[in-house]
């Protein structure tokens, strides 16, 4: 953890990338705040005096803290790996990676239009999915039931879109164009084109309360004020942190206490933030370490759909598994950050090639985006990256990767940077080298 702080001071010096957030986030909630639940919170827990109980509880303890150690390690060592197969670009993020004192660029003509089409077609596309599902009606019930208990229950019964390809665009693009939008409007005074961007938001902001968590509806809040942060500078400062903490308590704040008056009434949502930010994401990762190999068999790659998909094997997800085991509860699920699933099918090699390919996706992002500079595009990815990251935190990295749209999000920002250059092939020429990179 010292070896990794001192990477992150020395190679982003206060820079905010898609890379330094990784290593920043790892760090945040994996780094003394394991400790921390390890410590203190692991007192109040009924599940981890379960497993204190098991035989093998203090070599499970070993494996985690070996694991993360290996996970930040070979993250600093894709982010090398990744500098060093790109040094052209590399040099040039270098140059532009402090953009204070520098004016947000629009993007060109083609890529406008592209957009304003983009948040046409998202908005109507996600208008008619909440009508069909009847959003409006499911949240309604919600407020409507009574108790934890009766919550707890409805939100099982009846949260989120049972359609795929719609959570996808609730989650990923369609933040992202959302961002982009309002960036991009704004900066060119195309206030009709910003209607577009609050028909596409209420649409985001309904499909996100369907879902009838806090967490989902915090995000998008977060993630607009991020990117308004990151307009003016990308640097860390004792400001820009204090100011962020104060933002999410104030989103959170209002969700919590609306979300479950009883912890309003008695005067915890403080509490019940850090318990859930923190104590449980670490309680989590330990059951998945505490469960395998010792109660679980390894999977070999079936707990993780690409890998199950690619090698012709039944797809059996650990987080249904581990909740059964330590909660006896079926239907129920404990999501865990990525190298929980890479440790469920292939121990230290599972961790060590997930946090590899976690960090080289990080990195390549940065060579390729923002290394073109300080733009409206770029702004918004980033803003998409770091819900991206903070995926990674909660779940596994394909999840990460597409529905928390850490890839998908580059993906599609670099599919109309291609298209956009068929209209203008010489007006953006910094489009060529990121679709070359």
């Amino acid at each position: 953890m010292l070896c990794a702080a001192a990477y992150l001071l020395r190679k982003f010096r206060g820079t905010i990338t898609a890379s330094s957030l990784l290593m920043i986030c790892l760090l945040i909630f994996y780094g003394p705040a394991s400790f921390v639940y390890l410590l203190y919170y692991s007192q109040e827990s009924v599940i981890y005096g379960i497993m204190e109980a098991s035989p093998y509880f203090g070599k499970s303890v070993s494996c985690l803290h070996i694991s993360i150690a290996i996970m930040l390690g070979c993250c600093v060592l894709a982010i090398e790996v990744c500098d060093r197969a790109a040094p052209r670009l590399s040099r040039k993020l270098t140059g532009s990676e402090d953009w204070s004192d520098k004016p947000l660029a629009r993007d060109t003509q083609a890529l406008f239009w592209l957009l304003l089409g983009c948040n046409v077609l998202l908005a109507i596309v996600m208008t008619s999915v909440s009508i069909y599902e009847d959003h409006v009606g499911i949240v309604a019930g919600f407020f409507r039931a009574s108790g934890s208990e009766a919550k707890d229950a409805y939100r099982l019964a009846f949260g989120g879109s049972k359609i795929y390809p719609y959570r996808v665009l609730l989650e990923a693009v369609a933040p992202f164009v959302l961002i982009w939008g309002i960036l991009e409007f704004t900066s060119r005074r195309a206030y009709l084109a910003l209607l577009s961007s609050a028909w596409l938001f209420l649409a985001i902001f309904v499909g996100r309360a369907d879902t009838l968590s806090k967490a989902p509806v915090a995000l998008i809040i977060l993630e607009l004020v991020a990117a308004l942060m990151l307009c003016r500078h990308n640097r860390l400062s004792w400001r820009f942190i204090a100011m962020s903490g104060v933002f999410a308590l104030a989103v959170f704040y209002p969700l919590i206490g609306l979300a479950l008056p009883e912890v309003a009434r008695e005067g915890t949502e403080f509490s019940f933030f850090f318990r859930r930010s923190f104590a449980i994401l670490n309680e989590t990762l330990l059951e998945f370490f505490t469960a395998f190999p010792h109660y679980l068999s390894y999977t070999f790659g079936t707990n993780i759909r690409p890998v199950a998909l690619l090698a012709g094997q039944e797809f059996r997800p650990a987080y249904i598994d581990v909740p059964f085991l330590w909660h006896s509860q079926h239907g129920s699920t404990s999501n865990a950050m990525f190298i929980a699933d890479a440790w469920a099918a292939f121990s230290f090699v599972g961790v060590a090639l997930a946090s590899l390919f976690v960090g080289a996706i990080c990195r390549s992002i940065d060579l390729v985006f923002f290394s073109r500079g300080k733009s409206t595009m770029n702004v918004a990815v980033l803003a998409a990256v770091l819900v991206g990251v903070l995926r990674l935190m909660i779940d596994s990295a394909s999840t990460a990767l597409v529905s928390g749209g850490l890839l998908i999000v580059p993906l599609f920002a670099l599919t109309l940077l291609g298209v956009a250059g068929l209209f203008e092939p010489d007006a953006e020429p910094a489009n060529k080298v990121a679709l070359t990179a």
